[in-house]
């Protein structure tokens, strides 16, 4: 080798000379995570991060003003992409994912299982989603959804009432997550008067989760 070509030249090396090697290593190097950042972009747009759990078995919640956690009721992993991974039922992000924006959903059917049911007592469908502050560090909860106290009324919800028949609950809405653990639950408010029945949640409902992309600081 005569010399050191001027990177300025780079990716064209001077005629005269041999371009220094190690230069050419490094806009190797470059042009590689390039196109790792590409291929990496298009995997996330076009294959999402993403998961779907459900329950094999039926929820006991019983009668008066029970605030059940479904924890233990999504044991059945039917897709998960996502990284994350399903502990004591509830989804558990990546730790190592940036902080990233999350669409969530849950659909499940509420059963009459024994006594009179009132469609004046009010249920409700919610998330609770823990998350890390990536500025402060701070690790914090907030409820998603028609919860009773400080509550997020966000996303959509539907809820379909019977008397006879039980409810069938959907809810779905988007949240920032960074270390985050999302867990669902159902409430029932104070029964309606007359209202004895006992309720549980019937099996096979589904809690699902998409990533729509990174959040932009």
């Amino acid at each position: 080798m005569t010399g050191t070509t001027d990177p300025d030249f780079l990716p064209y090396s001077v005629q005269s000379d041999y371009g220094d090697v190690q230069q050419w290593f490094d806009l190797a190097m470059r042009v590689d995570a390039i196109a790792q950042a590409a291929d990496q972009a298009f995997n996330e747009q076009y294959r999402p991060r993403a998961f779907l759990f459900t329950g094999s078995g039926a929820v006991v919640l019983g009668t008066g003003n029970p605030a059940s956690s479904l924890s233990s009721y999504w044991n059945t992993t039917t897709v998960n992409t996502s990284n994350g991974m399903l502990s004591s039922g509830s989804w558990k992000q990546d730790p190592a994912e940036q902080p990233s924006w999350w669409m969530l959903g849950c659909s499940l059917t509420l059963t009459n299982t024994s006594g009179t049911a009132s469609t004046s007592t009010h249920t409700g469908l919610y998330f609770t989603a823990t998350s890390t502050d990536p500025v402060t560090g701070q690790f914090a909860a907030q409820n998603y959804g028609p919860s009773k106290n400080e509550g997020r009324y966000s996303g959509f919800r539907l809820n379909l009432e019977t008397n006879s028949g039980g409810e069938g609950m959907s809810i779905a809405t988007v949240m920032p997550l960074y270390q985050g653990q999302v867990s669902t639950f159902v409430q029932i408010w104070t029964p309606a008067a007359g209202d004895t029945a006992s309720r549980s949640v019937a099996a096979n409902g589904a809690f699902w989760g998409i990533r729509l992309g990174r959040i932009y600081t």
